[in-house]
């Protein structure tokens, strides 16, 4: 676990290696996913611009503007074909977000997440732990400014889980590893 943790906080460094500055202001959001697990929390997108040679033209250089994304979220999740235990704990994601526009951090983008998440079952005849991380975890959507410094910002999108042996009753059958996301982020930039 402290493994994990200390890579996802090292990841980041890789994503402003070719950093160039940029005016963009950092955004704070509410994010919500339905999915195993839901999820709601808060991400931190932080803009910054990577410079590409154009593949016609060496001269031509073009600016894509790019972001590192950052979420911790408060995760439940369903265990079981009834869907009667329900279990509580946490996700955390560090990627990046690429946007088709190359002037504005907004409007349609992609973006890949490395992630870890672990939730508990503390019932009375069921207790466990189960516990993924992922590397194939991405979305796509659309950021529209709604207000000057607020965003509304809806996704769609996929995660291949690889489990952790689980503990306890939990014994990894009755989960899916490839889940489909469907999500919403409410924000302000700062």
């Amino acid at each position: 676990m402290k493994k994990i943790l200390l890579l996802l906080a090292l990841v980041p460094t890789a994503f402003f290696a070719q950093e160039e500055s940029t005016k963009e202001k950092a955004t704070l959001s509410a994010n919500f996913n339905v999915s195993e697990p839901t999820v709601v929390g808060l991400s931190l997108e932080l803009p910054y611009e990577i410079k590409k040679d154009d593949e016609i033209s060496t001269k031509k250089r073009k600016k894509y503007a790019k972001s590192a994304v950052f979420n911790l979220s408060y995760a439940t999740m369903c265990y079981g074909s009834n869907n009667d235990l329900t279990g509580q704990g946490f996700e955390i994601q560090a990627g990046s977000r690429t946007y088709f526009n190359e002037q504005n951090h907004e409007k349609f983008y992609y973006e890949s997440f490395l992630s870890y998440g672990s939730v508990k079952y503390d019932e009375t005849f069921f207790n466990g732990t189960y516990s993924y991380w992922s590397l194939i975890d991405g979305n796509i959507g659309y950021k529209l400014k709604i207000a000057k410094g607020f965003y509304v910002d809806p996704s769609a999108g996929f995660n291949w889980k690889w489990e952790v042996k689980g503990k306890g009753a939990v014994d990894n059958k009755n989960i899916d590893n490839l889940i489909y996301r469907f999500g919403v982020k409410l924000g302000f930039q700062f």
